[in-house]
């Protein structure tokens, strides 16, 4: 037994094909440790992202989301699906597990230092693809890019022991190390923004982040590999991976390809003004989709014999994530120029329109995101490749006919597919779970109720505040509006308060029942305790 692991335990304990009362209480307690402390990593990110973009002018800042298009779009050569079926895999015996995971850390390291090596070298040729701007070369795309290049190594290491500890639903120690990264994340890029290093402050805090975090997870895991490698295993898990390497492979183009046909076609500059409005619309639907995907797969997986526990489930995690993300994106939706004038520097002022239309795109995905776990944990992942299929076979026509409307018409482009493969998820859950479509939908539907009303009243909100608005900065444009950013933050600020009180009273006017279990969770999430 490897040292520092839990007692009489490999990787993990051997799922039962019953779980009993004190197992799915054992699972529920670490569900919300991990809902507790996961949060925290994700949003610190988020902020000083947001935060350090503004010292930042677009067409540079568009450096770092060039960059990462790329990796998204290389990572379809190393994105294997094994995660997913690792974590989805009932083993044979903790050997046989520990096996499955040694396996994998082989596997994954092959895939990505070939992946390294072979991006190295075609660095100046990718960067050849984007349109130079003023202060963004193909030389420096180059060095950024090859840079950026090194998270395919340190990743090809913090793999497999995070898959472990997500496997044993020991949520409590990804969250130490996820929040120690962000805080290094933090620090790096807050001192060299100060000295002036511009896109290399993020460049250098996601490196020396990710290379905490890879460190900090072989030691909370306490895993080890050992020198051992079983093509059997490998073609086991090929049998679930692949199509989960299918899906992730085609979400993964998709997932960039607009971005890519502005920096190729259009300019860097537009490409900056997008990407810091899908950031700023998408990053915390990503962290939510993110955090249900972390918790929610793993734990289903452990259900899966459950049908019962698998719909009361997936009722309870529409529920809340539809709480939490329609007031965010209806908030993004009702104060989107306050947000640009207060958030971006005055060179962002077009993006308010984008970040309009984005903040629908970041509601379909958060909610959306409910649906993806089940589809796995049920082992139906073929069902995820082909409604991924609808999905990309309408957003890569739409984006480019679009892209001639600029930024917004892209953000129209990418909308439209998430909506239409939002409803063909949720309809083969609620097949495959054999529930009632409107009972499945209910808890989302009244969220978005709440939302309308919402929107309606912040709007209405901003009406009456307008005349004092135009008495203090006159009738101007948003670009003029930037100079009067107190008055911007002050209108922001108390129409953000206005819109969360409505929502809050919506909530428990027209969705009492599901608020109220909201509460509920919420407590027992502050108050988890466990490892």
């Amino acid at each position: 037994m490897t040292k520092g692991a839990p007692p009489s335990r490999g990787p993990d304990v051997p799922a039962q094909d019953a779980p009993d009362a004190a197992d799915r209480a054992h699972t529920s307690r670490q569900i919300r440790v991990g809902l507790k402390w996961l949060p925290v990593s994700r949003g610190i990110r988020f902020l000083i992202t947001i935060l350090l973009g503004k010292f930042i002018i677009p067409s540079r800042y568009a450096l770092i989301d060039a960059a990462m298009a790329v990796i998204v779009i290389l990572n379809v050569f190393r994105e294997s699906g094994f995660g997913q079926a690792f974590i989805q895999r009932t083993p044979k015996s903790a050997e046989d597990d520990q096996l499955a995971a040694d396996t994998t850390f082989y596997f994954t390291a092959f895939l990505n230092s070939t992946l390294f090596c072979i991006a190295f070298v075609i660095a100046p040729w990718i960067a050849s693809l984007f349109r130079g701007e003023a202060g963004v070369t193909v030389e420096g795309l180059t060095n950024v890019l090859r840079a950026m290049f090194c998270l395919f190594l340190i990743d090809a290491l913090a793999t497999t022991p995070s898959l472990v500890l997500q496997k044993r639903l020991e949520f409590g120690r990804t969250a130490v190390a996820e929040v120690i990264s962000t805080v290094t994340f933090a620090v790096i890029a807050t001192v060299m923004v100060w000295l002036e290093y511009d896109v290399w402050s993020l460049v250098c805090a996601h490196l020396f982040a990710n290379l905490v975090q890879m460190i900090l997870m072989f030691v909370v895991s306490g895993w080890r590999p050992r020198l051992r490698f079983s093509f059997s295993v490998l073609r086991d898990m090929f049998v679930f991976g692949k199509w989960m390497w299918l899906f992730s492979a085609l979400s993964a183009v998709g997932g960039i390809f607009d971005r890519m046909l502005l920096g190729t076609l259009r300019s860097m500059v537009d490409l900056g003004l997008y990407g810091r409005a899908f950031n700023a619309c998408n990053m915390p639907s990503r962290q939510l989709a993110f955090l249900v995907n972390r918790v929610a797969f793993p734990a289903l997986s452990r259900m899966k014999e459950d049908m019962d526990a698998m719909r009361n489930a997936f009722q309870k995690a529409l529920s809340h994530i539809a709480l939490l993300a329609i007031p965010m994106g209806c908030g993004l939706l009702s104060v989107a120029d306050e947000f640009v004038a207060t958030v971006f520097r005055a060179e962002y002022a077009p993006a308010g329109p984008i970040v309009e239309v984005l903040a629908f795109y970041g509601m379909a995905l958060a909610t959306s995101s409910v649906a993806g776990p089940v589809l796995q944990a049920i082992g139906k992942p073929k069902l995820l490749f082909f409604s991924s299929i609808v999905h990309h076979s309408l957003l890569f026509p739409l984006v480019w006919t679009l892209s001639s409307y600029g930024p917004v018409g892209v953000a129209y482009g990418v909308l439209i597919p998430m909506l239409v493969s939002t409803c063909i998820t949720y309809g083969l859950v609620v097949k495959y779970l054999d529930m009632r479509l409107t009972v499945a939908i209910a808890p989302l539907l009244r969220a978005v109720l709440c939302g309308a009303v919402m929107v309606a009243s912040v709007e209405l909100f901003q009406h009456l505040v307008a005349p004092m608005s135009e008495q203090i900065t006159g009738v101007i444009s948003i670009t003029e509006r930037l100079t009067f950013p107190k008055w911007e933050m002050a209108l922001l600020f108390s129409s953000t308060l206005f819109g969360a009180v409505v929502y809050v009273a919506a909530s428990f006017t027209f969705n009492r029942a599901q608020s109220r279990q909201f509460l509920r969770t919420l407590k027992e999430i502050v108050f988890a305790k466990g490892r």
